[in-house]
């Protein structure tokens, strides 16, 4: 049986001063005229290696395909300083079958490239949206 899965993501990371999630450097105001370096963390080979992992990696339970069970998912999880991923969890869901599944394809993701704030690795939470969404011809 075919794969199905459209992934739509968004990377956006939970920061005190907002930063835009399409922005993976920016300079950071920490008072009194200095500023500091943020950059983000990344998976390896950048957002488009990450669409094609989830691409390969998400089975769309049947269930809900047969259900025509849709919708977007928030997985959060840590990148900690050495890159790995931690603290998997569901954010927001909107169905048994397609949080389980966004949560085990979460826990496969692979070391990335740890963040830093003005040179130094950090630990940085970030939220995955993931949009199941089953095609209109491929329903059963």
């Amino acid at each position: 049986m075919k794969r199905i899965l459209v992934p739509v993501l968004l990377f956006a990371a939970l920061s005190s001063n907002g930063q835009k999630p399409q922005d993976s450097n920016s300079k950071l105001k920490a008072g009194f005229g200095v500023s500091v370096e943020q950059i983000q963390p990344e998976f390896p080979g950048g957002s488009d290696s990450l669409h094609a992992f989830l691409k390969r990696t998400i089975n769309y339970p049947p269930q809900a395909k047969k259900e025509n069970i849709h919708g977007k998912v928030y997985v959060g999880f840590m990148v900690t300083v050495d890159g790995k991923v931690t603290d998997v969890r569901i954010l927001s869901g909107t169905n048994e079958l397609l949080d389980a599944e966004a949560l085990r394809v979460a826990k496969l993701l692979p070391d990335w490239k740890p963040g830093t704030l003005d040179g130094k690795p950090v630990k940085v939470q970030f939220i995955l949206p993931i949009d199941f969404v089953v095609p209109e011809n491929i329903r059963e």
